[in-house]
């Protein structure tokens, strides 16, 4: 693209022409402070367009850049990462891209939702239930990877122990009743597939 003509005045902050080689294309990614200690070169990134919806596509971590960038009090780093297999689809210079990069894999392990853990006064903590009657008992648990919905249990369950989710529901009144606390019941259980990080 040409930002300018002949004639045109120009600053020395200005881009005059932005050139792309479409015959190498990599992508980069915005990857949160919170899990950029995580992300190391190498390792296997999934990649999907919004423009392609349905089409995936794979990668590699190439950089991981040690400087940061502040956006909206957010630091996010930008991670380069190479692009496969998509030399017969028509990408442009800008599009948006869905990166997940694969920072650990684990088979046959012990998953229960991130929200049945809970911080306790010794580390993390999740609310088991012998029966639907029964008491509820804190436990002490020792997590391993999550993909941000699920969480490896290492150590502290086993397969079969009925854990308790708590949400809270809003006060507000709906056609004369109110919301009011839960809970929800969950089995633990081996066998699922590897946790991924968005």
């Amino acid at each position: 693209s040409v930002g300018a003509k002949v004639g045109d005045l120009v600053s020395s902050n200005m881009t005059i022409i932005t050139l792309a080689d479409l015959s190498r294309l990599q992508i980069v990614a915005g990857v949160d402070e919170t899990d950029i200690s995580q992300v190391q070169v190498g390792q296997e990134a999934q990649i999907t367009f919004d423009a392609f919806p349905g089409q995936q596509f794979r990668g590699q971590v190439l950089e991981v850049p040690f400087e940061g960038k502040l956006v909206q009090n957010v630091v996010s780093y930008d991670v380069l990462v190479s692009l496969e297999g998509a030399q017969d689809i028509s990408l442009r210079s800008g599009m948006t891209a869905n990166v997940t990069i694969i920072v650990g894999r684990k088979q046959d392990v012990l998953l229960v939702p991130v929200l049945a853990v809970q911080q306790g006064e010794d580390g993390d903590v999740v609310l088991v239930q012998d029966s639907p009657q029964g008491a509820t008992v804190q436990t002490r648990v020792e997590v391993g990877i999550s993909d941000g919905v699920y969480v490896e249990i290492v150590r502290g369950l086993n397969e079969g122990d009925q854990v308790i989710v708590e949400y809270k529901t809003s006060t507000e009144e709906f056609g004369g009743l109110r919301g009011m606390g839960g809970a929800v019941i969950m089995s633990g259980g081996g066998g699922q597939p590897p946790v991924r990080m968005p």
